[in-house]
């Protein structure tokens, strides 16, 4: 079987560095970590730029903003009223207990993740994205992406989802450098692989895991 060291070296041959998170303030992480809920890369990156032309990407402006205005903003990447408002009460949040982002990154892990999780609207996918591009931590961000991955290379069980998300973290961090940077790429590379190659239906006949003696075509 592949191992997920080994598929990141393979990765890294095929798509090179991916460059994640573009952004630039760990604001701005945090803020499209929460736009890029079930929306595209690209339909999140419409609403940052109106942020960025009205001058509100960052906490402190979300705090003042009238949301009806936000919801304008960033309609681009879908559920914006809820979005909206899951932005706002997370800028209120910072304000009131930590006034900057630097403050909650200061505290440990587990200590911040459950900080985070106990925020309205932010869920693992979320947090971790948050912990790992803008907080420097070493948390692997699981996604959609990683478990069908994951699935089709025997990792874990094919139907494994987002329920098993906790379980596929520790797998794959059992098997991976502790490192934020590192854990970070390979997410990032996950994801170039899964929408170049392993998508719904798989593109194998110019899969680059596929190595003779490594690993078998994956199915559907």
């Amino acid at each position: 079987m592949l191992s997920p060291l080994k598929a990141y070296e393979m990765w890294f041959r095929c798509y090179g560095p991916q460059g994640w998170w573009p952004a630039d303030s760990t604001e701005e992480v945090c803020i499209g970590a929460i736009l890029t809920q079930n929306a595209s890369w690209r339909n999140v990156e419409a609403a940052i730029t109106a942020l960025k032309k009205r001058g509100w990407l960052s906490l402190k402006a979300l705090c003042e903003i009238p949301q009806e205005n936000l919801c304008e903003a960033i309609r681009p990447c879908g559920f914006y009223r809820q979005k909206a408002r899951y932005l706002k009460e997370f800028a209120v949040s910072i304000e009131r207990e930590f006034k900057t982002l630097d403050v909650l990154f200061e505290k440990p892990l587990e200590e911040t993740r459950s900080w985070l999780l106990n925020r309205t609207g932010i869920g693992e996918e979320t947090a971790d994205s948050m912990l790992c591009y803008a907080g420097g931590y070493p948390i692997l961000v699981i996604d959609n992406y990683t478990l069908r991955i994951g699935g089709r290379l025997g990792w874990w069980p094919k139907e494994w989802d987002k329920r098993q998300y906790a379980a596929a973290q520790h797998l794959l961090m059992g098997n991976l450098p502790k490192d934020a940077t590192f854990l970070g790429e390979w997410h990032a590379l996950a994801v170039a692989h899964a929408k170049t190659h392993c998508k719904k239906k798989p593109s194998c006949t110019s899969c680059p895991l596929l190595i003779k003696g490594q690993t078998h075509p994956p199915s559907s």
